[in-house]
């Protein structure tokens, strides 16, 4: 969990991205509180310099998914999220795109994948729900649908 104090840093730093999920303080607010979320925080001078969020239940678990701020207080924290994994081994999910936390890790030798990976904020179920039933439905056979 983020405190409450510490949150529009946060919030500052994941803001600067260019790619990014539009998200406002409550949204942060109940993310960091998932259950097996791991949220760590770098801080220097009483602000945070960087924040690295590992798990969101089973499906993200051992993935550091979001993360900003200075490249070496990151690797830092990515360092103690891979000590907290049982496997000793985590996945750091990053946009296709050279970024300075990225470059350390290729002049580090990490090795990486690059995959598509699409990533969405739903603002309309009901038509989201709609438009996948009607292009879906027919081609798998069974009525497809979002709850």
């Amino acid at each position: 969990m983020c405190s409450s104090d510490l949150l529009p840093d946060v919030i500052e730093i994941h803001n600067r991205e260019a790619l990014r999920t539009e998200r406002t303080a409550k949204e942060y607010e109940t993310y960091f509180s998932l259950p097996k979320t791991r949220v760590l925080l770098a801080v220097r001078d009483k602000a945070v310099s960087a924040y690295a969020v590992m798990g969101k239940g089973e499906d993200l678990r051992n993935c550091v998914h979001d993360w900003g701020g200075n490249p070496q207080d990151l690797l830092a924290l990515v360092r103690k999220l891979a000590s907290l994994a049982k496997s000793g081994e985590i996945m750091i999910l990053a946009p296709n795109q050279q970024r300075e936390f990225t470059r350390l890790l290729d002049q580090m030798r990490i090795p990486s994948a690059f995959e598509d990976l699409a990533m969405m904020k739903v603002i309309d179920v009901e038509g989201l729900s709609s438009v996948l039933r009607e292009n879906l439905s027919g081609k798998l056979g069974m009525d497809f649908q979002i709850l």
